[in-house]
């Protein structure tokens, strides 16, 4: 994974990051954040589970449900 863009709020900490990934580091995140409940995500972290639900229906949706009939789990089991 790479960092290609990183910007910064007006005391200037980090607000919004740009990542380049590869689709085998989208997949972990996806099966990852997949499964984890609102509970457990919000344990992880407070407000988790508005960023995990975040991540996992953008991955899944605009990447793994797009180009793979089975969504993810295609996907996975491509690569075995």
């Amino acid at each position: 994974m790479d960092i290609k863009v990183l910007e910064l709020d007006d005391a200037e900490n980090p607000e919004f990051i740009t990542v380049r990934m590869s689709v085998q580091e989208a997949a972990f995140l996806a099966r990852v954040t997949g499964g984890h409940s609102g509970d457990t995500a919000e344990e992880v972290l407070p407000g988790g589970a508005t960023a995990n639900r975040d991540i996992y229906s953008a991955l899944v949706g605009s990447v793994f449900n797009r180009y793979w009939d089975g969504g993810i789990n295609d996907y996975l089991l491509g690569r075995e």
